[in-house]
């Protein structure tokens, strides 16, 4: 965006122009100096509430780690690409959650619980993770992420299990 004004003098009144993002503006006030004053005032407003939202968007740091068939995985990135915001997506199948990842969404999150899939395919599996020893689950999960609820959407040391655009807006 340029700023940068360009200013003419005439003996009965005074010609302003300035160059918003590609569109000039040409004012003539019998007032120039008044005039030039609020047009640097509302300039200087619009750049920084432009320049504000741009930072916004580049400082989230999305993951989206899912499925590709998975339709909640397609609505969270839909979600993230309407919004211009840039994420990395994680197909589940080829790579899971590292154990630091599994950690940072197990903190964000809360409890171990909220992060399976009760309607999981392997409802064996399901169950032996019920069973197992309090300090044993975690691993067992980490090792067979096909239990968990997808997607799973970080933001930095924020996350969420399952589709939850609510929270993602709260994130903006």
């Amino acid at each position: 965006m340029d700023l940068s004004g360009e200013w003419g003098n005439q003996r009965t009144e005074r010609a302003s122009r300035i160059q918003l993002s590609g569109i000039q503006v040409n004012l003539t006030q019998a007032s120039g100096a008044r005039v030039r004053e609020r047009i640097q005032v509302h300039c200087a407003i619009i750049f920084t509430l432009g320049n504000s939202h741009r930072k916004a968007v580049h400082t989230m740091n999305i993951q989206i780690f899912g499925k590709k068939k998975s339709s909640d995985t397609r609505k969270a990135e839909r979600f993230f690409k309407e919004r211009g915001i840039r994420f990395q997506s994680v197909d589940m199948k080829e790579k899971g959650l590292s154990k630091g990842e599994f950690q940072s969404v197990l903190q964000a999150v809360g409890s171990l619980e909220a992060m399976i899939d009760p309607n999981c395919k392997d409802k064996d599996l399901l169950l032996l993770i019920k069973y197992l020893a309090e300090e044993d689950r975690a691993q067992k999960v980490l090792d067979n992420q096909s239990v968990l609820k997808l997607p799973i959407v970080r933001n930095g040391r924020q996350a969420t299990v399952g589709y939850q655009p609510e929270v993602w807006k709260k994130w903006e």
